[in-house]
């Protein structure tokens, strides 16, 4: 039996058995390959549990099988925004428009009858002998790559504010000066990590 303990916070707690195994395989109630651990939980999330069911592996797997099902209806995305969202990609949204990019594709303008006249500027980056050949490059002469952390840093952010919004389910509106979201204020602390300092795994 694997058997973990999550230490923290915790004023009155006790250690329970989550799953009552029935030798080896599927046990019944799951209907698909399960195991049993023992974790230590607040004796208030434990009456919570109890409330949605008395066996307590049970009612884990409820709530967070019908959290996730709430979630994924709660952040489908609008149907003018999901029927121009690539299958795997980004879709950017401006005043004026949107950029449809697929994954490893070019970008796209949309409405695409609205910018059909568009003419985008003249390459000007100069072409990339690999990212490989860039970064040796770059130890050896002190030359700057394509991705240096000044490009790659603020990129970075623009890609972690998304999880951020994602996770709020809510458009979020920050200010990169400060590094706050300044319209949702829970928002801000998914910005941190939390310490792990003070959990500790038992084998």
């Amino acid at each position: 039996m694997t058997r973990a303990r999550i230490w923290g916070l915790m004023p009155s707690v006790r250690s329970v058995p989550l799953l009552a195994t029935q030798g080896r395989g599927r046990p019944k109630k799951y209907g698909r390959p399960a195991r049993a651990v023992t974790v230590t939980l607040p004796e208030d999330i434990l009456a919570t549990l109890n409330a949605a069911d008395t066996d307590l592996g049970r009612a884990i797997v409820k709530l967070v099988e019908r959290r996730g099902k709430a979630l994924a209806i709660a952040r489908k995305p609008p149907a003018e925004i999901a029927k121009d969202l690539p299958m795997n990609g980004s879709l950017f949204i401006g005043d004026k428009g949107k950029i449809a990019i697929a994954h490893d594709g070019m970008p796209k303008l949309l409405p695409e009858e609205q910018f059909k006249d568009f003419k985008g500027p003249d390459p000007f980056l100069p072409k990339s002998p690999g990212h490989h050949a860039q970064w040796l490059a770059a130890c050896k002469t002190g030359s700057k790559t394509g991705s240096n952390f000044g490009y790659a840093g603020p990129f970075t952010e623009i890609v972690l504010l998304g999880n951020v919004a994602y996770r709020v389910g809510k458009t979020i509106e920050y200010d990169p000066a400060t590094m706050k979201v300044t319209n949702i204020r829970e928002a801000n602390a998914l910005q941190q990590r939390t310490s792990i300092s003070s959990m500790t795994a038992l084998p």
